[in-house]
């Protein structure tokens, strides 16, 4: 019988118990903080991305929008761990470079009883130009109210660049202003620069 210590070409195939010693396995240094790669090698995981700067601003509170006007929503910040996010401009300004995913959306109300022909739209600004827009349009003498939403993707210098959201209204049938209600805004980073 032999004892297996001059086995130098033994198959791994053929190993029915035990553990193969790490450095077995491949170069580099096996530890808590590296993993074993395809081609062999021992390398720490990129770092895992928090998704900050990041936000959520919120109102379950109606903002007024006047007739053939354009309104900045203003949200009470429910999540900003970077204070990027002024409730006070409506404005989120991130200060890392990158690539921004944004999602909006809010509720229209029109209190104009009867027929009623309105187009409400809810845009994301950045650095006060329209970036994307949800439009509504109401022609009905019962629904008064609609949900809408949008999603972005968007690329921020890290500096300057500012997202913000704004209501406009037009009333076809009157006059008459409408509310924004359960209005919300989430963004966070997708790709650092």
């Amino acid at each position: 019988a032999s004892s297996g210590i001059n086995f130098t070409a033994l198959n791994a195939t053929n190993l029915g118990s035990g553990t193969v010693p790490t450095a077995r396995l491949g170069s580099g240094t096996a530890s808590s903080s590296t993993f074993l790669r395809g081609d062999q090698t021992y390398a720490a995981p990129a770092s895992s991305a928090d998704l900050t700067p990041a936000c959520f601003a919120f109102t379950s509170g109606s903002i007024a929008n006047a007739h053939n006007t354009a309104v900045t929503l203003l949200l009470a910040e429910q999540y900003d761990p970077d204070s990027a996010y002024d409730a006070s401009t409506g404005r989120f300004t991130p200060q890392t470079a990158g690539v921004y995913f944004i999602s909006a959306y809010s509720t229209a109300h029109v209190s104009t009883s009867g027929s009623i022909v309105v187009v409400d739209e809810l845009r994301v600004m950045k650095n006060g130009s329209r970036i994307v827009k949800a439009t509504i349009s109401i022609e009905d003498s019962v629904l008064n109210e609609c949900t809408c939403a949008c999603n972005y993707t968007v690329s921020m210098n890290g500096s300057s660049d500012y997202f913000n959201l704004e209501g406009s209204h037009y009333n076809y049938t009157n006059t008459d202003a409408m509310n924004w209600t359960q209005t919300g805004m989430s963004i966070f980073l997708i790709k650092a620069d």
